[in-house]
């Protein structure tokens, strides 16, 4: 297994930063009710020889005393697409959370892979069975989610994947979170996990709407 050490990069991509905002406003508007301790994204990459990945991890980290949340953000070191051995990264941000990212590549067949996301917290928690939810917001990887992108490549949609990769898009296991594709429609180089299910290419307005209905506005 590669370890790799975190690198905190400041990132500029306009199109990034307009799934980063996306992201904040529908996470801090009430998605993130339920902190999982692990979550893992799987979805189909197209590429070649020369495609490169780069993926980040972003989450709220909760204070003890007025819930304040910090915005932490954590950038993976960009690899080539091709089928590899985990990349682990730890995640460990002062004052109490601990954790770690993995990021692995597998074949499907020729210029067709399987990309993994797996994130898992190992936050030692205390008095885990009397904990009340509150509490326990201070050990969560609050409104956790990832962002990936591909250059020289296309990822393929987990919700409506074309018919003859549909097969293996079946077989991707997603667990607390559930990948998207961002951007304008027709984009298929970035991808957005979330703790929540949304369509390709989500708007604002339609999930604010959607949150209105669920309670959450």
């Amino acid at each position: 297994m590669l370890l790799r050490r975190q690198v905190l990069i400041p990132v500029t991509s306009p199109g990034l930063e307009h799934v980063k905002t996306f992201a904040k406003a529908v996470l801090r508007g009430g998605y993130m009710l339920y902190p999982s301790r692990t979550m893992q994204t799987q979805f189909l990459a197209c590429g070649t020889f020369n495609t490169t990945i780069a993926a980040q991890l972003r989450f709220l980290q909760y204070s003890g005393r007025r819930r304040a949340a910090l915005e932490r953000e954590i950038i993976l070191p960009t690899f080539l697409l091709r089928e590899t051995e985990n990349i682990r990264l730890p995640v460990n941000t002062a004052p109490s959370l601990a954790g770690f990212i993995d990021v692995s590549v597998a074949k499907i067949e020729d210029n067709v892979y399987r990309l993994t996301v797996f994130l898992k917290n190992t936050t030692p928690v205390p008095d885990v069975d009397v904990l009340t939810r509150k509490a326990a917001q201070r050990f969560a990887f609050a409104s956790a989610h990832t962002i990936i992108s591909v250059k020289n490549g296309a990822f393929i949609s987990q919700a409506d994947p074309p018919a003859d990769l549909s097969q293996a898009a079946a077989t991707c296991r997603n667990i607390g979170a559930w990948p998207v594709l961002v951007g304008e429609e027709g984009q298929t180089d970035m991808m957005l996990s979330l703790p929540i299910m949304l369509a390709d290419y989500p708007s604002l307005a339609t999930e604010i709407a959607a949150r209105d209905l669920l309670g959450f506005g």
